[in-house]
């Protein structure tokens, strides 16, 4: 039962990162270059986290730091579709996708190489959570703005798949440690793309979109701690489905909350998740 208290908590935790995260856009912009800062402040802020939680341990095997390492590259590449996306595409469109891939991939992959029971079940709660995800998205665009989208789909999926394939190994290091790793690893290739490019962190409000990049890397941070740790103990084919439909009614929520614009169709879309 605890580890299905820490996916409710991560997926609470991953609808409050969306508003820590549209902070800094709102100081910043969506730019490559405001994104590239954002995923260096945030690297930084949870491998501090992880260092603390980890009472100031570091553990780390070849496998896990291999794993780190594709997870990082994952990470950064999925950032890099998501400004592209972004450019094209509206929020919906680019969380349809997004979601998507990020519960339907490591299902997939928790039936396919983990021989996960996909029950009649699990089969409509991933059908209907599917459903609340389409309602009231607007798929109109060209074939480019479409690969982009694809790739954001497929590359969240992997994220999950990379985390399941780490936590289910025997030559795994701890959930914290591998957090740990691959924060370190995205900050280096983070600090290699400025280097080489010569891009310069620059801010337009420092002190907000700092704490902003903070909140959003505490909430992310610990989000997918608890996730890996859940993974441990609870299917995939299960875990995911729960993050992706705690997350859509949690985010509206917030919109609730935040008096914000919803509709019926927001509404439709939380009480079927």
């Amino acid at each position: 039962m605890i580890y299905y208290c820490f996916i409710g908590i991560a997926a609470v935790m991953f609808g409050l990162q969306f508003f820590f995260n549209r902070e800094f856009q709102q100081n910043e912009g969506n730019g490559l270059a405001k994104t590239v800062v954002f995923s260096f402040i945030t690297s930084a802020a949870i491998a501090v986290i992880m260092f603390v939680i980890n009472k100031g341990k570091f553990e780390f095997t070849p496998f896990s730091c291999a794993m780190a390492f594709l997870a990082a590259l994952v990470g950064v590449t999925f950032t890099y579709f998501s400004v592209l996306a972004f450019d094209k595409v509206n929020l919906s469109v680019y969380s349809l996708f997004s979601m998507l891939g990020g519960m339907i991939l490591p299902v997939i992959y928790g039936v396919a190489f983990y021989a996960e029971d996909f029950s009649l079940k699990r089969v409509l709660c991933v059908a209907v959570i599917i459903a609340a995800l389409f309602i009231g998205t607007d798929l109109k665009a060209d074939k480019k703005t479409l690969l982009y989208c694809i790739a954001v789909f497929m590359l969240n999926g992997l994220a999950g798949v990379v985390s399941k394939c780490h936590q289910s190994s025997a030559m795994a290091t701890s959930s914290s440690n591998f957090m740990q790793i691959k924060s370190i690893i995205t900050l280096l290739i983070c600090g290699v793309y400025m280097l080489v490019t010569g891009m310069k962190i620059s801010l337009s409000k420092p002190a907000k979109s700092i704490r902003a990049a903070v909140c959003f890397a505490f909430m992310t941070g610990i989000a997918n701690l608890l996730v890996l740790i859940a993974l441990v103990h609870v299917n995939a084919s299960v875990q995911y489905p729960m993050i992706t439909g705690g997350t859509i009614v949690v985010s509206v929520i917030i919109s609730l909350v935040c008096k914000e614009k919803v509709t019926y169709k927001n509404i439709l879309s939380a009480v079927l998740a």
